[in-house]
């Protein structure tokens, strides 16, 4: 909706013949250089806690990724920050 109703403003300015500025931005690429400490002291603040708080600390630390094309496999690395991508399986 928000994308729309500046559209329409943006739109509306031009037929008006006035000058008309949009700033966008993109944060997909921002959970990529999250701090696994600061996110769950986050959390913690936000009152998730216990169970919930040791389901997100296993679910960021620990975690390792690799580069496979074809049959050449790169070697692990740990994966230090950033939020992890969705898992695929392949059949």
């Amino acid at each position: 909706m928000a994308v729309i109703n500046m559209l329409q403003k943006i739109t509306k300015a031009l037929d008006e013949k006035l000058f008309a500025i949009g700033v966008f931005m993109g944060l997909s690429k921002a959970f990529h250089t999250v701090n696994y400490q600061i996110l769950l002291s986050t959390l913690v603040h936000y009152g998730i806690r216990d169970v919930a708080l040791n389901w997100f600390n296993s679910y960021l630390y620990n975690r390792y990724q690799y580069v496979a094309v074809k049959d050449v496999v790169s070697s692990r690395q740990k994966v230090t920050c950033g939020v992890p991508p969705r898992i695929y399986i392949r059949a």
